[in-house]
């Protein structure tokens, strides 16, 4: 049975690989402040919204950006390495840049468009149009 290493995957045991060298070799760290990176995000909707949490702890609202274009919004994060060098030579946590998008659907009432960044996490909120919105019917 064949079975597929996901993108998250590869680019883990990638990660774990340099890593692994830089410990026995003890080669520079990467810089990772310039990666782009993709966030964890859960994707849902209701009734009357769409609605994305986007997992982005460390990340300060004003490193946050989000633009509308006609058919898509994206949202741009970054996330500083600290000032402080703690000395460590394995790091898990990954800096730099945080890029997500998604389509602008029909049904979308964009310019009512809402995000809030807290506890590490960007809620965006997204109203449906009123004539999209499931309604029931009265059979006469």
């Amino acid at each position: 049975e064949t079975k597929m290493i996901s993108a998250q995957m590869l680019k883990n045991i990638t990660q774990l690989a340099s890593a692994v060298a830089n410990q026995i070799y003890g080669t520079a760290e990467t810089d990772h402040a310039h990666e782009e990176l993709t966030p964890p995000v859960d994707a849902c909707h209701d009734d009357t919204s769409y609605i994305w949490r986007i997992d982005l702890p460390g990340v300060a609202k004003e490193d946050t950006r989000i633009r509308v274009e006609d058919d898509a919004v994206f949202v741009t994060a970054l996330r500083k390495e600290p000032e402080v060098d703690y000395g460590a030579k394995t790091c898990e946590v990954e800096y730099g840049t945080f890029q997500y998008s998604f389509d602008v659907q029909q049904d979308m009432e964009i310019k009512g468009l809402h995000a809030k960044l807290a506890d590490g996490v960007l809620v965006i909120t997204v109203p449906k149009k009123a004539d999209a919105v499931g309604r029931t019917v009265v059979v006469e």
